[in-house]
C-alpha cells in the first residue's frame, strides 16, 4: 500500500541539526562520541520529512544515523553471518554476548511490501532488485532488510568541516537482506546483499536518490598509472629478473594491434597472461591454438579473430592495446603445439618467459569463460550472493571491506592449479582479475583497483619502495626470510604440491622455472626436484598423501617428491617435533653420490652439498681435525641440563665421527650403482625390523585416517616409529615381514616441543625431554642390490644401537 507524500520546501541546515553527545552500547560509559545527527538532537527541534521515503524508511534520510543512532533498533545477529562464504545453514550462526540473536528474529515482509512502495525510493528499489528470483513466483518466500554497512565512512567520529557539511554527498554502502523460504515445512535462511549508492544533498543529509553501485568497470587508466609508477620508483626489484638469460629460440608474440602473431625481435616489451586452459573458453570453436600448419596464417594482421580465440585471450589483448602495451605472450597461441623439440624448449624456459614479461595478467575469476571481468567489453555481472564483502560491527566502528589481495587469489580455482604457480612466483608484476575487483602486485606494494583514494595519494605509495610489501615475493625475499636457502626449498615445494595439474607427466615441468632461479639463487644443480646442495635434508620429506609411489611419470627414483603422488610436508613435518631443513635441528650421517648420465654414459660422483652437523656453517670437511670440533663443539651447544651429549653419540653405532670413517664406496658397490643412472649411493648402518601398528593406534576405528607404524626388533623389541601416514596406504605397503632400516641424519627436538610434553608423551614413544636426539631412519624394500624408499622413522642413538645395525652400503633407486 503506497504512503502518502508529505510536500515539504527544502530547507537549510540549521545548528541544531547536531547531535551534542551520543553513548554507545559497545563502549564503557565514560567514552562518549561527538558526531552530527538531524535526528537525535534537542527533542524539541522538529525534523521534517524527506518525501522521498516511507514512513519506516525515514532514517535514512541522515545517514550517520540509520548507520551510527539505531544500534537498538536492529536485529542483533552477527553480522559475519552475511559475510563471502558464510554458513546460512544454521538460524543462529556466530551468537556471542553482543550478537545474541539469528535469521528467525528478523521481520520478514512479502516482497510485494517493498515493490508496492512506489513513492520510497529505498523500499521500491529493494523490489525491483529482488523481483527477478524464482522463488517469489512460488509465493512462499519472504525477505528482510537489515541495517546498512558503508564502505567510506565507517567511524561517526571523523572530522568533518563546516564547507564539507554543505556539500553533497555520494556513498557508497551494502545493504543485509535475509531471504527466508519454506518447503515441505522447511524453512531456510539465504542471506544476500545489495550494493547501494546513495545520494545526499547535503553530506549524509537529506536522501535524494538511491541507486545499485555499478561496479561494472574497472579504471583501466588507474591501472596503467600503478603500472608506470612502479616501473619508475620501485628500482631493480620489480624491474630486472632475477636470473637474466635470453628468451629461447623461435620465440614469438601476440601483436595486440595488428591482431596476429609475431616473431619476437631483442629488446620488445611484452606482457604475459596466465590462466587456466581448461576454463578459459565456453565455446568450443573458440579454441584456436598455434600449429606448423598455421603459422604462416596466424601471422598475417587480423587472423586472430575475436570468434576464434577464447575470451581471456582476447581481453587481454584488449587489456594490453588500452594500457598502450602492443606485445602479448599467450602459450597456445605463442608456442607451436605440435612441435615437440620447440615445445619442451619453451617450457624449459618458462622462468625466462614470465621473468622478462612487463607484467603478467592474471586471470583468476572462477568459472568457464570469464576473461577478465570488468572490461570495456567484458562487465562484471551483478550478484545478490555475496561475492567479495566483510561486513563488520567493531564498538563504534560500523562498515564493510572487501576482499583483501590474498583471500581473491588463494581462493581461486586459478591458485589451485600446478602450471599457475611458478607463473605467479616467476612474474615480477601482476594485474590480478578477480570475480569482484582488479588487484596490482609488485615487490613493494599491491593495491586494489576499486580503493577510493585520488591519483596523487595513489602516486605517493607507488613511489616508496616498501621492502617487500607486495602479494607475491617469494623468489625475490632473500633467504633469511625463510631461514635459510634449504627451508626456502622446503615452503616452496610444499606450496606447489598442493596443487592439482591434469597430467601428472607435468610433475616437474610445472614446477621447472622455480627450480631454475631457486637452482640460480642458492648456487646448485637441480636432480629430479631436488637440490644437489641440501639432498639429503630434502630427501627427508614428510609424505601426506594416500597413493603412494605415482605411475607418471615414468623412471622416476623413490628417493624424489616427484614420484610421488599427493602432498609433501616440509614445515609440519609428521615426524613430530623435527625439522629436517633447520640447520640447527639437523645432523648429516652419510655423505651422499650420484650417478649421473652424460651423453650416455653413466659416472658415480660425490654431491656438492652441505655437509651440517646443527649449525648454520657447514663442517670443513678437507680437515679431519677441523671437522672432529665442530661436530663436538655443535653437540655440546644444544645439549639439555643432565645429559651428556657427547656420549650419546660415542655410545651410538652410527654418531658424526664414526660415519667420516664410512665415505667411500667400494669398487664393487660403485659398478653396480653405474648399471642404474639416478640412484643415490652412501654407507650407512642397515638392520632388517619388522613393522607392526603401534598400540596407540586404534586401526579399527572410522575416525583413524593416520596412523604411525612402531619399528621392532625380531625379538619383538621396539626400538623407533614411523612418520605419521595414511592408514589405507600403510596397511597396503606394510605386508611383509621385515624390511630394511638404514640410518641417513640426526635430528634434535625444538625447544618448544618441551611445552606439548604433557600432551603427546603417551602417544609419541620417542618424545622424552630427556632425550631430545633422534637417529632419521629409512624404511624401505629391496630388489637385488636396489633399495627403494617406503616411509621415514626415528629412533633414538640408544635403541638404534641395541638393534645391532651393520655397516652396508646403500644403492637408492
Amino acid at each position: 500500500m503506497d504512503l502518502p507524500a508529505l510536500e515539504i520546501p527544502p530547507a537549510e541546515p540549521t545548528q541544531e541539526d547536531t547531535l551534542r553527545i551520543k553513548k554507545c552500547r559497545w563502549c564503557p560509559d565514560e567514552w562518549k562520541h561527538d558526531w552530527t545527527c538531524s535526528f537525535c538532537n534537542d527533542p524539541s527541534f522538529k525534523r521534517r520529512d524527506n518525501t522521498l521515503l516511507c514512513e519506516v524508511c525515514q532514517p535514512w534520510d541522515d545517514f550517520t544515523h540509520v548507520v551510527f543512532c539505531q544500534d537498538e533498533v536492529y536485529t542483533r545477529i552477527n553480522p559475519q553471518s552475511f559475510d563471502v562464504g558464510a554458513d546460512s545453514s544454521q538460524d543462529h550462526p556466530q551468537r556471542d554476548d553482543h550478537f545474541d540473536q539469528g535469521f528467525s528474529d528478523f521481520k520478514f515482509y512479502p516482497l510485494q511490501f517493498y515493490s508496492q512502495q512506489k513513492r520510497c525510493i529505498l523500499c521500491s528499489h529493494v523490489g525491483k532488485e529482488l523481483a527477478h528470483l524464482d522463488v517469489f513466483g512460488e509465493g512462499n518466500a519472504e525477505l528482510a532488510i537489515w541495517r546498512p554497512f558503508p564502505v567510506h565512512h565507517c567511524r561517526p567520529t571523523e572530522g568533518i568541516s563546516a564547507d564539507e557539511q554543505a556539500r553533497a554527498m555520494v556513498e557508497q554502502c551494502i545493504l543485509p537482506i535475509c531471504l527466508r523460504t519454506e518447503s515441505n515445512g522447511i524453512i531456510q535462511f539465504e542471506p544476500l546483499v545489495l550494493e547501494l549508492e546513495l545520494q545526499y544533498e547535503l553530506w549524509g543529509q537529506r536522501l535524494q536518490a538511491i541507486n545499485r553501485w555499478d561496479r561494472s568497470y574497472s579504471n583501466i587508466a588507474k591501472l596503467k598509472q600503478y603500472l608506470e609508477n612502479c616501473a619508475n620508483y620501485h628500482g631493480h626489484k620489480c624491474n630486472v629478473p632475477i636470473s637474466q638469460t635470453p628468451v629461447p629460440s623461435g620465440f614469438r608474440l601476440i601483436d595486440a594491434a595488428l591482431r596476429c602473431v609475431t616473431r619476437a625481435q631483442e629488446g620488445m616489451e611484452y606482457m604475459a597472461l596466465s590462466y587456466q586452459w581448461r576454463t578459459a573458453t565456453a565455446y568450443p570453436e573458440a579454441d584456436l591454438q598455434l600449429t606448423k600448419k598455421k603459422m604462416d596464417e596466424l601471422e598475417r594482421p587480423q587472423s586472430l579473430k575475436e570468434s576464434l580465440i577464447p575470451e581471456v585471450i582476447s581481453d587481454a589483448m584488449l587489456l594490453c592495446r588500452n594500457m598502450g602495451r602492443r606485445y602479448l605472450w599467450v602459450d597456445r597461441l605463442c608456442i607451436v603445439q605440435d612441435d615437440d623439440n620447440l615445445k619442451i624448449s619453451q617450457i624449459q624456459s618458462m622462468d625466462t618467459i614470465y621473468q622478462q614479461a612487463f607484467a603478467t595478467i592474471i586471470a583468476c575469476a572462477d568459472g568457464v569463460g570469464t576473461g577478465l571481468p570488468g572490461l570495456v567489453d567484458r562487465p562484471r555481472q551483478g550478484t545478490l550472493g555475496n561475492r567479495c564483502w566483510h561486513l563488520s560491527i567493531d564498538g563504534h566502528c560500523i562498515g564493510a571491506s572487501m576482499i583483501t589481495i590474498t583471500e581473491a587469489v588463494e581462493k581461486s580455482e586459478w591458485n589451485t592449479r600446478a602450471w599457475t604457480y611458478q607463473e605467479r612466483l616467476l612474474s615480477r608484476r601482476h594485474f590480478f582479475f578477480g570475480d569482484s575487483d582488479v588487484f596490482f602486485s609488485c615487490f613493494h606494494d599491491n593495491l586494489r583497483l576499486g580503493a577510493k583514494e585520488t591519483n596523487p595519494s595513489a602516486l605517493q605509495r607507488m613511489s616508496r619502495q616498501s621492502h617487500g610489501q607486495g602479494y607475491e615475493t617469494s623468489l625475490r625475499q632473500s633467504e633469511f626470510y625463510y631461514g635459510s636457502f634449504a627451508e626456502m626449498y622446503g615452503w616452496l615445494t610444499e606450496s606447489y604440491t598442493r596443487r592439482a595439474m591434469t597430467y601428472r607427466s607435468d610433475i616437474l615441468n610445472a614446477f621447472e622455472g622455480v627450480l631454475k632461479v631457486f637452482g640460480f639463487l642458492s648456487n646448485t644443480l637441480i636432480l629430479f626436484g631436488i637440490p644437489e646442495r641440501f639432498m639429503l635434508q630434502a630427501i627427508l620429506w614428510g609424505y601426506e598423501g594416500t597413493q603412494g609411489l605415482a605411475v607418471e611419470p615414468p623412471g622416476l627414483p623413490t628417493w624424489t617428491w616427484a614420484a610421488w603422488a599427493g602432498q609433501v610436508l616440509f614445515n609440519d613435518h609428521p615426524l613430530r617435533f623435527l625439522r629436517p631443513l633447520s640447520r640447527f635441528h639437523f645432523g648429516s650421517l652419510v655423505s651422499l653420490f650420484y650417478c649421473d648420465q652424460v651423453n650416455g654414459v653413466a659416472r658415480l660422483r660425490p654431491l656438492e652439498e652441505d655437509r651440517i652437523w646443527f649449525n648454520s656453517k657447514p663442517l670443513e670437511m678437507g680437515k679431519q681435525a677441523n671437522v672432529s670440533r665442530q661436530i663436538l663443539g655443535n653437540t655440546i651447544s644444544k645439549s639439555r641440563p643432565g645429559k651428556d651429549p657427547i656420549g650419546v653419540w660415542n655410545n651410538c653405532v652410527h654418531g658424526p665421527l664414526n660415519a667420516l670413517e664410512h665415505i667411500d664406496i667400494d669398487d664393487n658397490t660403485r659398478r653396480m650403482a653405474e648399471e642404474h643412472p639416478h640412484c643415490l649411493v652412501f654407507n650407512t648402518t642397515v638392520a632388517l625390523l619388522r613393522l607392526k601398528v603401534l598400540p596407540g593406534d586404534d586401526v579399527e576405528s572410522q575416525e583413524t585416517s593416520a596412523i604411525r607404524m612402531g619399528i621392532y626388533t625380531e625379538e619383538g623389541l621396539l626400538v623407533g616409529e614411523t612418520a605419521l601416514m595414511d592408514k589405507g596406504l600403510a596397511q597396503r605397503q606394510f605386508v611383509e615381514e621385515t624390511y630394511p632400516v638404514f640410518a641417513l641424519a640426526a635430528g634434535h627436538m625444538f625447544k618448544s616441543a618441551d611445552r606439548e610434553y604433557e600432551i603427546f608423551a603417551g602417544k609419541y614413544p620417542y618424545f622424552r625431554l630427556s632425550e631430545p636426539w633422534t637417529v632419521i631412519v629409512m624404511v624401505g624394500s629391496r630388489q637385488g642390490p636396489l633399495y627403494s624408499r617406503l616411509a621415514l622413522g626415528r629412533v633414538s642413538p640408544e635403541t638404534w644401537t641395541s638393534a645391532n645395525p651393520q655397516w652396508s652400503p646403500v644403492i637408492l633407486a
